[in-house]
């Protein structure tokens, strides 16, 4: 057995554990059975939904296999709203229900996956690897969302997020400085609230945000433009607003970047050569520099800490990066320092010329909106990478680029889409079963009842009225015939219990095949008179010799025959051959009835399948017949195979057992 395991970073390899929530014990035993022979492990089995609770507390399984239908005060659904509320652990909805009023209060809970009982084995284990994976890729998108977050929390710059209706999404920390607005009381109201824009000394601006949104573009500010906080304090800022759409160009908002222009000119360039060429008082100069080495300092920790790629170029090259960005194109320091690194090196042929940043876009803007750019690694090998490009100086002209590999979120992406549509493809392919098990039970119900009415409708005529000898006669015939319809019936179903779960035994020994079909032809043999069939039988004159229990045989025998008579109309022609052929014996059962359709055929010796809803009124008989009879076959060593040229063309049964010799060799 294949044991599944799950690894994380606090724990070793372990197998999979799955807590069954089942208020049935006999079904809890039989799903950890399924659940053990599977591979995982079943630390625990709760019956009520507050049990489930509790042993999901204490044992932090790794998914819930929870039945909606729980005795008590607390449902399934209940009981899996709380566990993924509080312990963030997935669920798998297993019930016999699917009315829409249950399956739209399972909805709200965002279960992992359906399974309808009573389960089979292969569609658990679909279900339960297709949750678990899901689940991991869920959080693992969320975990680098709030990575993304933390680090954008963290920039220089004031950064703030805005829907398409002008309402805050985001603010950063240095936002939050700025604007005088905490991020909890900003989110939801209106960006005009939050960023006010003057241009000195008094004239009220249009909110950068707001026109980037109605015009689909890049907005940048004029110069003297001031931020007015919350508490009213004048703040000059230089800024510029940027649309961001999808994949399919349609905008879903705007991020705002903006910074104390104070500042700026204190950390830039051109702020070092102010610095040095005018003449301050001691004091204040060392003021001055001790804010520059902080501000510089700053931005070493954020190369240097590897939350992402940073690299700084000017237009011969790269002339610093960290390790991240490095790795992401598999090159080192050393590559680095040897000059190794090339902006001709890194970028595709077919965008060598557009390989360097917009130059003057930087020069005015001061930065340029995030982009995904494809480069060369060092080993000839692609990787995708989302840039954001900010400037630094002036002259000679250099900026900083922050770098994010989207590799593994693209195929995040491409999994979780995989997934999504492996889940639809099996929630729909177990609707389809659960209709196919109603109709089941609907045709079982109507096929049981339809003895019943014949022998209830004449014992009560035999007890009320007084009828002659022929009446009576034909009374008690229908009675028996309707008795005997309806032991047929339930043993066809026993039967096919018995197979399913592998009980039947063969009483085995050698016989002859055509004593067998005889006495299947002869239990046949007034159906076919009544009908005026022409029954034409070719039988081996000297005997085929087979090992085999000549009931089992006998039965299935007649189960073919029965179908072939019932399917062929009044005055039709049914055609029974055996023969030996080859080291086999085969029986073919020819009519000119019905026939069957090719899309059809597949399904012939399934359980409980016929044609058509129209052909279980009009013929009768619950679907088993084939199927039994091909299981029964099988069991003899042999195999059964069904042809027609199509509806209303016939069909040809053909049965083949091996001879009496060829089964003693084999034994």
């Amino acid at each position: 057995m294949i044991t599944k395991t799950i690894r994380n970073d606090s724990s070793a390899n372990r197998a999979i554990q799955v807590l069954v929530v089942e208020d049935e014990r006999v079904v809890a035993r039989d799903l950890q059975d399924c659940l053990t022979s599977l591979g995982y492990s079943v630390p625990a089995i709760a019956s009520s939904g507050a049990e489930a609770i509790e042993r999901a507390s204490q044992l932090r399984p790794d998914l819930v296999l929870m039945d909606i239908r729980l005795q008590g005060e607390m449902d399934g659904i209940q009981a899996a709203e709380r566990i993924w509320n509080h312990l963030h652990i997935p669920i798998i909805y297993s019930t016999g229900y699917s009315d829409p009023h249950t399956l739209n209060r399972a909805k709200t809970t965002a279960p992992f996956g359906y399974i309808l009982k009573p389960v089979e084995e292969r569609e658990l284990y679909v279900a339960i690897e297709t949750a678990l994976q899901r689940f991991q890729l869920e959080t693992a998108l969320q975990q680098r969302e709030q990575w993304l977050t933390r680090i954008l929390s963290q920039m220089g710059d004031g950064i703030i997020v805005v829907d398409t209706q002008g309402s805050v999404k985001f603010l950063n920390l240095t936002a939050e400085a700025l604007t005088g607005w905490r991020q909890e009381d900003a989110l939801g109201r209106p960006v005009s609230d939050i960023f006010q824009l003057v241009h000195e000394p008094t004239t009220l601006l249009p909110n950068s945000a707001v026109e980037a949104l109605r015009t689909g573009t890049r907005v940048y500010l004029t110069d003297k433009t001031v931020l007015v906080s919350k508490t009213g304090t004048p703040i000059p800022i230089s800024d510029s607003a940027v649309p961001f759409r999808d994949d399919t160009g349609v905008i879903n908002g705007v991020m705002l970047v903006f910074r104390e222009v104070a500042e700026q000119r204190l950390t830039d360039g051109i702020g070092r050569q102010i610095l040095n060429g005018m003449s301050f008082e001691h004091c204040d100069r060392q003021r001055l520099e001790a804010a520059l080495h902080a501000s510089e300092a700053k931005f070493r920790r954020l190369v240097n800490a590897n939350f992402m790629g940073v690299f700084v170029a000017n237009v011969q090259g790269i002339v610093e990066a960290n390790d991240v960005f490095l790795e992401m194109l598999h090159y080192t320091q050393a590559d680095l320092a040897a000059g190794k690194i090339r902006w001709q090196d890194m970028a595709p042929e077919a965008y060598i010329n557009l390989d360097q940043p917009d130059l003057p876009a930087i020069e005015v803007s001061g930065d340029l909106t995030p982009f995904e750019k494809e480069y060369i690694r060092k080993d000839g090998s692609r990787v995708l990478l989302l840039m954001g490009v900010a400037l630094l100086e002036p002259s000679p002209l250099t900026w900083v680029c922050f770098v994010v590999d989207l590799t593994e979120r693209k195929q995040l992406a491409v999994e979780r889409e995989k997934l999504l549509q492996q889940e639809q493809y099996a929630r729909e392919q177990a609707e389809a079963s659960h209709r196919i098990k109603d109709e089941i039970f609907g045709m079982l119900s109507h096929e049981l009842r339809t003895p019943l009415t014949p022998i209830l409708g004449f014992s009560q005529l035999l007890r009320t009225v007084q009828l002659n000898p022929k009446d009576t006669h034909q009374a008690l015939d229908t009675i028996e015939r309707s008795a005997n319809l309806q032991v047929q019936l339930i043993k066809d179903l026993l039967d096919s219990s018995d197979l399913w779960y592998g009980k039947i035994v063969l009483n085995a020994h050698p016989i002859n095949l055509v004593t067998v079909l005889e006495a299947a032809l002869a239990t046949v043999r007034l159906s076919v008179e009544a009908k005026s069939i022409q029954l034409h039988t070719f039988l081996d004159a000297t005997g085929v010799q087979v090992i085999g229990d000549p009931a089992r045989l006998q039965q299935v025998l007649w189960h073919l025959l029965a179908n072939a008579v019932k399917f062929t109309p009044a005055g039709g022609r049914v055609e029974v051959r055996l023969e030996p052929l080859g080291s086999f014996a085969q029986i073919q059962i020819k009519d000119t009835g019905k026939g069957i359709s090719p899309d059809f055929l597949p399904f012939v010796f399934e359980h409980f399948r016929q044609a058509d809803s129209s052909t279980t009124r009009k013929f009768g008989g619950l679907g088993l017949g084939l199927s039994l009879s091909r299981h029964l076959i099988e069991l003899h060593g042999g195999t059964i195979q069904v042809a027609s040229p199509g509806e209303g063309l016939g069909t040809t049964l053909t049965v083949q057992l091996p001879l009496q010799s060829l089964m003693i060799l084999n034994q």
